[in-house]
């Protein structure tokens, strides 16, 4: 026990002493890079179409190619669940004013610390998961620069603590933004999803066979879920919540129109301008160079979430309880969907009992 302390502290002092400092420098030499000028997408280079449809698998585990998932997200994003009309804000990385802001932001919204908050959440979460099991957790602070455009926060699983890392005046975020980064990040987002089900059982496996699109399909959902948990403003907050999915997912399609389909700056913005209007139009470049930058850096937010809430209404369609379906989906582990699938329905593969697999 005392050695297990002794590493601990270590690797404490290595990640104070030495990995923050040598992140802070890749941001800044990263820095350099942002607003470069790309002419062309992935597919635009030889065998780039087949490189961009293996790094969609990789990072939604959705079994689709380009062509394929840009339909999906289309359906997805004209379909029932947005059918409340959202308000289509270009997303604040993108040029634009970003989602719906929770009131004025003024100290009588604040709400409280990230620290209150988040034990708000981990306690809802107990009593609404009694499969999920007790988790230590705690909130580090970076100075503000440290983030970019796109992460306002983050997570990382350390030894046995949860730590969710966030912008020094985090606390003083109006309170419906603070719970739907908290609840991505914490509780019971990530949070819960890496303390759960297989994660335990084979660390490495887990740390080395990641399937963004599984994990963060769940964080989503877990912005969804905590609407349940607010005593007031729950309307206000699904609504904020849908506005930045609905985001994503526009943004998930842009990517795959530029690296994967071949689009010219032109059909960009026809395309942005058909979704946000006139100012679409206006940020054609700025939306090029994030996204030429980060080549399907939304596909696991806007697939992962969109794969994960058919597979749960798949399993709701068989009668599958919710807390069943939560406590089956985490044991799972991350894997790509088809596999997830297999395993939630008793079939193939990972049957949970009686299976070739077993």
């Amino acid at each position: 026990e005392e050695e297990k302390r002794e590493l601990l502290s270590r690797q404490d002092r290595i990640e104070e002493e030495k990995l923050s400092p040598a992140l802070k420098e890749l941001e800044v030499q990263l820095s350099h890079l942002q607003g470069a000028e790309y002419s062309r997408g992935l597919c635009s280079y030889p065998e780039g179409g087949a490189y961009y449809d293996d790094l969609l698998e990789r990072s939604t585990g959705a079994g689709m190619n380009a062509e394929e998932m840009f339909r999906y997200l289309e359906e997805a994003r004209t379909g029932e669940l947005f059918s409340c009309e959202p308000a289509g804000r270009i997303p604040e990385e993108a040029g634009g004013k970003g989602a719906l802001s929770a009131g004025t932001g003024g100290p009588e919204e604040r709400g409280g610390s990230a620290e209150d908050i988040l034990e708000e959440l981990y306690r809802h979460a107990r009593e609404a998961y009694p499969s999920m099991k007790e988790a230590g957790w705690e909130i580090v602070k970076l100075p503000e620069d440290f983030f970019g455009r796109v992460s306002r926060a983050f997570y990382v699983k350390s030894g046995e603590r949860n730590r969710i890392y966030v912008g020094e005046d985090f606390e003083w975020e109006n309170r419906l933004a603070a719970v739907q980064v908290l609840a991505h990040e914490g509780f019971p987002g990530h949070a819960l999803s890496h303390n759960g089900g297989r994660a335990e059982e084979y660390p490495i496996l887990e740390q080395a066979l990641r399937f963004p699109g599984y994990e963060e399909g769940w964080a989503v959902r877990a912005e969804l879920a905590a609407a349940d948990w607010l005593e007031e403003g729950q309307a206000q907050y699904r609504e904020m919540v849908l506005d930045s999915l609905y985001g994503e997912l526009v943004l998930a399609q842009m990517d795959i129109g530029i690296h994967g389909l071949g689009w010219t700056m032109e059909e960009l913005e026809d395309f942005a301008e058909g979704i946000y209007g006139e100012e679409g139009r206006g940020v054609g470049t700025s939306l090029w160079n994030l996204l030429a930058d980060n080549p399907c850096m939304y596909q696991p937010y806007a697939a992962g979430y969109c794969r994960l809430a058919g597979l749960e209404r798949e399993c709701a369609g068989q009668g599958m309880e919710t807390q069943e379906f939560v406590r089956k989906y985490l044991e799972c582990g991350q894997a790509p969907f088809a596999l997830a699938e297999e395993w939630l329905l008793g079939t193939g593969l990972h049957a949970e009992e009686g299976g070739e697999g077993d």
